[in-house]
């Protein structure tokens, strides 16, 4: 990470996705993917797009990467997708993975921020775990730009922050853990 101390050695040149994006180009060029990084990067210089203590892009970062995915989709279906811009408040701070993988401690905290103006989104039904961490949610989206499609979403922890992006932006989604079985 670009906010880590130099303490903490980068080891290669290419990162696993960028490996695995060069492997489907060769052997799958048929499928389609859609990797934002280049958009991040540029975003990266006016703004914070990762958590500082964390390998996990924060929500001004999984909006960035909701606009690729939409927009790849959009050219692709001939729909009409209008981008919903968002501008962020800060909501405080949070522990990040690397932070508490190498001990860093309270100073390297990363600020969380959420759209200041919500997102158009009408959350349909909530499922949570014993903790109550929620591992399953589905929404429909309310904006003007909505896309006609159904979405489904199962992952890791990326997909949270990208969740409410990509529930305002299509006419009906699902988004779960991947601990979730339906």
């Amino acid at each position: 990470s670009m906010y880590m101390p130099e303490r903490i050695r980068v080891t290669g040149e290419q990162n696993r996705t960028d490996q695995l994006l060069g492997y489907m180009a060769e052997y799958a060029p048929e499928l389609a993917a859609v990797y934002p990084k280049q958009e991040l990067m540029e975003a990266s210089g006016t703004e914070e797009v990762y958590y500082a203590s964390d390998t996990h892009w924060n929500r001004p970062g999984a909006g960035i990467a909701a606009a690729a995915l939409f927009k790849k989709i959009s050219l692709g279906t001939g729909g009409g997708w209008t981008p919903v811009s968002h501008s962020f408040d800060v909501m405080g701070t949070r522990t990040g993975d690397l932070q508490r993988l190498v001990q860093l401690g309270s100073s390297w905290n990363s600020t969380e921020r959420e759209p200041a103006d919500g997102f158009g989104r009408t959350v349909e039904e909530q499922k949570t775990d014993r903790s109550g961490d929620v591992i399953r949610e589905t929404a429909a989206g309310s904006g003007s730009g909505v896309l006609p499609l159904k979405i489904y979403c199962t992952g890791d922890s990326f997909r949270w922050n990208l969740a409410p992006f990509i529930e305002e932006n299509a006419a009906h989604s699902v988004i779960t853990s991947r601990y979730y079985f339906d």
